[in-house]
C-alpha cells in the first residue's frame, strides 16, 4: 500500500512512520508543493493524509501553501481519488478540505495513530 503523508512536523512523521512500518510504503512531504509534485510524478497512492496548516503556521486560512491547496489539486486532476484522511488540528481548515472532497475523513492526529494501530 502506497501512502502519501503531508505534515510539516517531523515528530508527527516519526510517530506515523513507526505505526505503518510493514503495513505501508509511506512517502513524507512537508509542503503543499512537494505533495503535488509527488502526486504528479509518483502517484497513484492508496491513501493520502493531509495536514492543513503547514510551514509552522497555526490556524492558517485555506489557500496556497496549505493542505487545502493539495485537496484542490486532487479534485482538479484526479478523476477517481483514493482515500483521503485529514489530520489537521485546524477544524476550519479540515472542514474546508472536506468541502472540496466530501468523502475525506477528518481524524485528529492523536486519534489517527490509534486508528492505525487498531487497523481501521
Amino acid at each position: 500500500m502506497r501512502v502519501l503523508f503531508l505534515d510539516d512536523d517531523p515528530n508527527r512523521w516519526k510517530s506515523f512512520s513507526r505505526e505503518v512500518i510493514g503495513k505501508a510504503e509511506p512517502v513524507w512531504v512537508e509542503t503543499a508543493k512537494d505533495a503535488i509534485d509527488q502526486l504528479k510524478t509518483n502517484g497513484p497512492f492508496n491513501i493520502i493524509f493531509l495536514d492543513h496548516d503547514l510551514g509552522g503556521k497555526i490556524y492558517a486560512p485555506s489557500g496556497e501553501g496549505t493542505g487545502w491547496e493539495v485537496a484542490k489539486w486532487i479534485v482538479d486532476n484526479i478523476e477517481d481519488p483514493c482515500r483521503v484522511i485529514v489530520h489537521s488540528m485546524n477544524p476550519v481548515g479540515a472542514r474546508n478540505i472536506k468541502d472540496l472532497i466530501p468523502e475525506a475523513e477528518i481524524i485528529p492526529f492523536h486519534l489517527l495513530l490509534t486508528t492505525l494501530i487498531d487497523g481501521k
